[in-house]
């Protein structure tokens, strides 16, 4: 049996090596691809009632690499997530995100996003008991919604998320109970 001379022997090791350097020295294949979701950490989670009895939704939010709680309304990647227990007219949900949106925003800020909320609200369908609405927001890219896993659409802009997330983890959200246990308190 002939076994390779040493130079042979060397070539043969060359393309191992230089994948060993790649694994270990490459840069995180994320960093590579600027389309790549980032890792979501669950931040916390916050059951909603109406009227303190009857169980509406749960909705949990999560925040990339670590991020924290406090930096939650700044350019970070954010993901919520609302699993309905109830039947919800799509009307009730947008009258809802308004009123909450004119609460949160100055008249120029409203201003600059009315297309997109509009766009956004376009997107609603009458919520069913079960359904999952997910709200991921992913800086450069923008807010994406997902129904049930499925994407709806993505709007631009950190000013947008700034303003929509601010429904529920502004100054004024839908209720202080539901912004408290969703940033973790």
């Amino acid at each position: 049996m002939n076994f390779p001379t040493l130079p042979t022997r060397r070539l043969l090791l060359v393309p191992s090596l230089l994948l060993l350097i790649f694994m270990f020295i490459a840069p995180d294949a994320r960093s590579q691809n600027p389309d790549a979701e980032p890792t979501f950490e669950r931040v916390g989670t916050s059951v909603f009632r109406a009227g303190k009895v009857i169980k509406v939704m749960e909705a949990s939010l999560y925040l990339a690499n670590r991020a924290d709680a406090a930096k939650v309304m700044t350019d970070v990647p954010k993901r919520l997530t609302f699993t309905y227990t109830r039947d919800i007219a799509s009307k009730r949900f947008i009258d809802s995100a308004n009123g909450a949106l004119k609460d949160n925003c100055t008249a120029a800020e409203l201003a600059a996003i009315k297309d997109r909320v509009e766009k956004l609200h376009g997107m609603y369908a009458d919520v069913k008991k079960g359904d999952t609405y997910e709200y991921l927001y992913v800086p450069g890219k923008g807010t994406t919604l997902l129904v049930n896993k499925q994407v709806k659409g993505t709007i631009p802009g950190a000013d947008f998320a700034k303003a929509y997330f601010s429904i529920w983890l502004g100054a004024k959200p839908v209720t202080e109970k539901l912004k408290r246990e969703l940033l973790g308190g």
